[in-house]
């Protein structure tokens, strides 16, 4: 195929040097085949971009994002004995602002999920029923103010199984602990305090589509853990759409709740964090 171009393109040459208006047969032939031709090569195969379109951003090896979580807190503590008074009985209503870092790294195709939170609230309620919380013995109709401190570090291997240009599916495996303050003060019978440290193992799944500049994530993890003063059923349910703004920029809105059911410390909880978020990444 060289040989044959060689002499048209020296064929072809004066009449470009000629300008348009005397172009040849042969030199218009010769402009027709550069302007459809291929001025670089394509590549063998398009492996490297197949997590890009799933995740977004150019490569698919790195997202950073930053979500605004809006949850409240609601659910039932029983004591020791078995009196329960209600998160709302304690004051515990509002809804909060809570920043979640969020940072999901590719190394081939095992990845590092990171994400961590602190919720913190508070509010003052009034006990329904005879209710022992750290050691305070609280009275039928006492006035209550109630802080509640939670944190949570999660750490998250990857593994894919499904792996096409617009879609990706990964297991996920690792540690989510927790890290649980609550303090109730009573007008009169004083201040009961708990902290409990939680380690909870889980597993789960995560799913991330891209159609165009639309983006898809569906992720859920959980676990039933049971061991020593701990027994827990634990569900991380979380799911969002984005869109995709200059290729490495994505904007999203979701939802995330977070449902723990269990006894920790002694004292039973039947507890929900859920509420709406908005969220921005850049992908790599």
């Amino acid at each position: 195929m060289s040989r044959l171009l060689l002499p048209l393109l020296l064929v072809a040459a004066p009449a470009f040097a000629a300008g348009g208006a005397s172009k040849t047969p042969v030199s218009r032939a010769v402009e027709a085949y550069l302007a459809d031709g291929p001025l670089l090569p394509m590549p063998a195969t398009s492996d490297a971009y197949l997590s890009a379109a799933a995740q977004g951003g150019v490569m698919g090896w790195a997202s950073l994002r930053l979500d605004v979580w809006f949850p409240s807190l609601d659910g039932d503590l029983n004591d020791e004995a078995g009196n329960s008074a209600s998160l709302g009985d304690l004051g515990i209503e509002d809804t909060e602002v809570v920043l979640v870092p969020r940072a999901l790294l590719s190394f081939g195709g095992v990845g590092l999920l990171i994400d961590a939170w602190k919720f913190e609230t508070d509010g003052n309620g009034t006990i329904n029923d005879t209710f022992t919380f750290g050691g305070i013995d609280f009275t039928v109709s006492e006035n209550v103010q109630t802080d509640v401190d939670i944190m949570n570090v999660r750490g998250l291997m990857t593994l894919p199984i499904v792996h096409t240009d617009f879609l990706r599916i990964s297991l996920l495996g690792g540690i989510s602990y927790y890290d649980f303050n609550v303090t109730v003060t009573g007008e009169t019978s004083g201040t009961g305090s708990v902290t409990a440290p939680v380690p909870v193992p889980l597993a789960g799944i995560l799913g991330q589509a891209k159609f165009g500049p639309l983006l898809l994530e569906v992720e859920v993890s959980g676990l039933t853990f049971d061991y020593g003063d701990y027994d827990i059923n634990y569900l991380d349910l979380q799911a969002s759409v984005g869109i995709t703004v200059f290729k490495i920029v994505a904007l999203r809105a979701g939802y995330r709740l977070v449902a723990i059911d269990g006894t920790i410390e002694g004292y039973s909880i039947d507890g929900t964090l859920d509420g709406f978020f908005v969220g921005a990444s850049l992908n790599f």
